[in-house]
């Protein structure tokens, strides 16, 4: 993970995905984890645990985005799925866990 003063940057092996602060629609908080969400549909996950000073990652990326951008992921309500749209094709039995 990459942090800059306009984006924050996730980097994988072979890949890497830059989300600007600018373009940032929203600011997902889980407890300690952040997941950026942006314009485009993108979303850059932040688990401080994984990064050396992970907490002060989380803190840059807190104060780069805009409070009103910010919610608490566990104020959300489930989804609530339209009636019949899940049905058992035949392909799975009934009462079935994954």
């Amino acid at each position: 993970m990459v942090l800059t003063a306009e984006s924050v940057v996730a980097c994988r092996p072979g890949a890497h995905h830059e989300l600007r602060f600018d373009d940032v629609i929203a600011l997902e908080r889980w407890g300690p984890e952040r997941n950026l969400i942006g314009r485009c549909g993108c979303n850059v996950g932040i688990a401080p645990a994984s990064y050396r000073g992970g907490q002060r990652l989380t803190l840059a990326v807190d104060e780069a985005v805009p409070a009103e951008l910010a919610f608490d992921g566990p104020d959300l309500a489930p989804p609530q799925l339209p009636q019949g749209l899940l049905r058992n094709h035949g392909s799975a039995r009934a009462g079935q866990r994954w």
